[in-house]
């Protein structure tokens, strides 16, 4: 599946109430509780460029990429599940879930989008398997279980995270974020502009078997680890629970875990 250029792709802006849903190339919103796609490669969603930088940022919060046509979206899906499909060269995200029960990532290759690889907005199970992620503008992997705000009290979200190869993103090669715990196995963060692995306001973080080797930063940032009670966020009071073994680091140009003391 391969997207027009944005000059032949027709578009009609005033057809969508909200910017964010121009260009995707597979569109599903929640009137389907269900969906999967699987075996085939999708490619060339475009850069829409009605909404500016300026735009997008101020009114979303968001950087640029993040505005433009992702291949595959999902808004308001209950359970979404990709399998062996190749999301590449695509203006925004290679793939964009939100609001998921459950989201499920098997034999996923996803290069060089304009924004993440895989871009998970809340997902309160989330599974990613056997994928590569190489060379996207921002991050291979972003992912949240919680909606910003949410209390830690109230965290129940769980993400597994097993034979996956984050390597050459523009900024982290994979971000967790607001899960109750993440399980990372055979994970290899490589030669990633800034951090290998991110982990913000997670409960617990169990990590086995993983590589991390000339990331430009660090490799593996914990945060709010180490944070003074008095200056802990108040929706995540506490700290993680870290759970570590047979991990290896080489060439970063941070810390090998940096406990940051400050929110990315």
């Amino acid at each position: 599946i391969v997207g027009a250029d944005a000059d032949e792709f027709n578009l009609e802006p005033e057809k969508f109430e909200n910017p964010l849903d121009w260009g995707h190339l597979l569109f599903v919103t929640s009137g389907a509780t269900k969906v999967s796609f699987s075996y085939f490669t999708i490619k060339n969603a475009p850069e829409i460029e009605a909404i500016t930088e300026e735009f997008c940022e101020a009114t979303f919060g968001l950087n640029h990429e993040e505005c433009f046509g992702d291949a595959i979206h999902t808004d308001g899906v209950a359970v979404v599940k990709v399998e062996h499909v190749e999301a590449s060269l695509n203006g925004g995200n290679g793939i964009w879930v939100d609001g998921a029960n459950q989201a499920i990532f098997r034999d996923i290759l996803a290069v060089n989008n304009g924004a993440f690889g895989i871009d998970v907005d809340t997902a309160l199970d989330l599974q990613i398997r056997d994928s590569t992620f190489t060379a996207n503008q921002v991050s291979g992997v972003e992912a949240s279980g919680h909606e910003k705000g949410a209390p830690r009290a109230e965290y129940v979200a769980k993400a597994s995270v097993k034979n996956v190869i984050a390597k050459g993103n523009g900024e982290i090669g994979v971000e967790v974020e607001r899960f109750l715990k993440v399980t990372v196995e055979s994970l290899t963060c490589a030669d990633n502009r800034e951090d290998g692995f991110d982990a913000d306001r997670v409960g617990e973080v169990a990590m086995s078997r993983s590589k991390f080797i000339n990331n430009l930063d660090d490799a593996i940032e914990l945060f709010p680890v180490g944070v003074a009670p008095e200056e802990q966020p108040a929706d995540f009071p506490g700290s993680i629970t870290e759970i570590f073994s047979r991990l290896s680091f080489s060439g970063n140009g941070g810390e090998e875990i940096n406990h940051a003391l400050t929110e990315n």
